[in-house]
């Protein structure tokens, strides 16, 4: 969800700055208790799946969103919205990176930085614009639809390639059986997956 919605939200119920901050921080919340419950327990056997669920649940959290006229129930939906979005990020980044050769581990995570920042700068000009046409409710359910679909139709869900992949075992790396990047929790590529995510 763009940050650029809250406030369009926040303008639109009638509801003050501190409401809108309250909002902004709760989708905070959600992303930093995932990533702290990522970082402490590690990530979910099945990465992929994860990430589509993640995708699910912000769809669902920004749908319903859209539709919640009270502050309270506002704010507990917009913690949802950045529980999936962390749930999202803390599995489809490690997914990605542990696909990539050694040799080129820098040039994609770069790629996915380039992949998250660019197209905020059509989409906050888009959501803008639409803003002035219909309403930020609106809005709120066009990109929930669309979040559905990704996570309907997305390679993450229904790939058996990417299914398969799983983070590496406890008793693996104490059996020293995994290189060094695996046991520091990268992905290994299932075999006849290529090179990487196409």
């Amino acid at each position: 969800m763009s940050g650029l919605l809250i406030p369009l939200l926040a303008q639109q119920r009638g509801w003050n700055a501190d409401t809108g901050g309250l909002l902004a921080g709760a989708v905070a919340l959600g992303i930093v208790a995932v990533a702290l419950t990522v970082t402490a327990t590690r990530a979910f056997a099945r990465p992929g799946v994860a990430a589509a669920g993640g995708l699910a649940l912000a769809a669902a959290a920004i749908l319903a969103l859209a539709f919640l006229p009270d502050i309270i129930p506002a704010v507990a939906a917009a913690a949802v919205a950045g529980a999936g979005s962390g749930l999202f990020t803390t599995h489809v980044g490690p997914l990605i990176l542990g696909g990539a050769p050694s040799t080129h581990l820098a040039r994609v995570q770069s790629v996915l930085v380039l992949a998250q920042s660019l197209p905020l700068v059509i989409t906050n000009n888009a959501l803008g614009s639409l803003n002035d046409l219909f309403s930020a409710s609106v809005i709120l359910v066009v990109c929930a639809t669309f979040l559905l679909a990704a996570a309907a139709r997305s390679g993450f869900a229904h790939r058996p390639c990417v299914r398969r992949c799983q983070r590496p075992r406890r008793s693996d790396c104490r059996r020293g059986g995994l290189r060094g990047e695996e046991r520091d929790g990268y992905y290994p590529r299932p075999s006849g997956c290529g090179t990487g995510l196409r």
